[in-house]
């Protein structure tokens, strides 16, 4: 068999396995991502702080109050609040799931000149694929997810081969370029994870302007 013929096999074989370890791996990043959500879940203790913080003066609270209400959401969701975002999400009938909702979707979220309603910053296109609804950004960030993750995974192993391989007379240029393979694979990781996460986030957007429409008539 040509070399060239048998090249081209392992470099598809290769193609394929990086290809299912990065689909392998999609719900693993999403559970992560879940998982950083959730971890901010509201316990009893941060509940009675907010409670009592905002039982009285809403509408018009002191610079106190204010400042503890923020800090209070901002422990709660690990997202900075500001108070006039607070106040708006507080008066949804499923407060807690409006809060979920605008910590995810808020890169699509914008308010209006008077602070008193959300609403998206433009018009986002989506397409329908086998029934499912799939916005144009979604499968920006998937292409993005893919494209990173082999680069991901290309630079771990030029790194683990040069450092394998690494010749004595040259071990200084060896780990140089072992570190900067080393160094791109995380700063490619990183923006991997970070893709994959944000597929949804116009969908979360448009949950909580759903969620508008019915609640705050």
């Amino acid at each position: 068999m040509p070399s060239s013929v048998l090249s081209n096999d392992i470099s598809w074989i290769s193609i394929s396995a990086v290809s299912a370890i990065l689909l392998a791996v999609i719900p693993l990043l999403k559970y992560l991502s879940t998982l950083y959500f959730e971890k901010h879940k509201i316990n009893l203790k941060k509940l009675e702080i907010a409670a009592s913080v905002l039982s009285d003066n809403l509408d018009s609270p002191t610079f106190k109050q204010r400042y503890l209400a923020e800090q209070v959401f901002r422990n709660i969701h690990g997202f900075r609040f500001s108070y006039h975002e607070i106040k708006v999400l507080l008066k949804y009938h499923e407060p807690s799931l409006a809060f979920d909702l605008y910590v995810k979707g808020y890169r699509y979220l914008a308010w209006s000149k008077n602070f008193k309603h959300i609403q998206m910053k433009g018009q986002y296109r989506s397409l329908s694929v086998f029934g499912f609804k799939l916005y144009l950004a979604d499968i920006r960030f998937i292409i993005g997810y893919f494209s990173l993750g082999f680069a991901c995974v290309y630079a771990t192993l030029l790194s683990i081969s040069t450092i394998v391989l690494m010749n004595g007379g040259e071990t200084f240029n060896s780990l140089f370029f072992a570190a900067v393979y080393a160094f791109t694979s995380i700063i490619s990781g990183i923006m991997a994870f970070h893709f994959i996460a944000s597929v949804g986030s116009i969908k979360y957007a448009y949950q909580l302007l759903d969620m508008k429409v019915k609640s705050l008539k």
